[in-house]
């Protein structure tokens, strides 16, 4: 999958009996989103989960070399439309990213609510929150531990707040 985020070229060279290496990466693209299928039943099994349908617009979260842009699920570029979700991005503790969302206003409640989204477009763009439902991509400032053979994870905490 990280040859679908990045164009990279990789090569080494030596300076005075030291190795070097050299990396060159293209800044990361928006991924097409995979969207939902109406279905008359929901598939059965323990390899099926389940999540909330909020009710606000597809979002995609770009975070690298200290920026952040944020995208609709068409690829559009929304960052302007969002500057609450983009100055919380740019906070994440890492040194890129690929988050899939919904951005949506909450109610009184804790729900999303789709008529105040679009009004808070307009009047109260602060008011806009990212529910993060899948990270696409994470590059982290170090190496990740590994806990089993095969698998690497990030330190706890990676990708909180500063």
């Amino acid at each position: 999958m990280e040859e679908a985020l990045t164009s990279t070229v990789q090569g080494f060279f030596c300076k005075r009996s030291k190795q070097y290496k050299i990396m060159l990466t293209t800044r990361l693209r928006f991924i097409e989103p995979q969207l939902a299928s109406l279905v008359d039943q929901p598939p059965e099994g323990k390899h099926w989960i389940h999540e909330i349908k909020h009710d606000g617009y597809r979002s995609q979260v770009l975070v690298e070399r200290g920026e952040a842009r944020v995208f609709t699920r068409n690829g559009y570029d929304w960052s302007d439309r969002y500057p609450s979700i983009v100055r919380a991005a740019t906070n994440l503790r890492c040194q890129s990213a690929i988050i899939d969302g919904e951005a949506i206003v909450q109610n009184g409640h804790g729900a999303s609510d789709f008529e105040a989204l679009g009004s808070a477009m307009r009047r109260q763009p602060h008011s806009i929150i990212l529910y993060a439902f899948d990270l696409l991509h994470l590059g982290w400032q170090g190496p990740p531990t590994t806990n089993a053979p095969g698998a690497s994870s990030y330190p706890e905490g990676s990708i909180g707040k500063r």
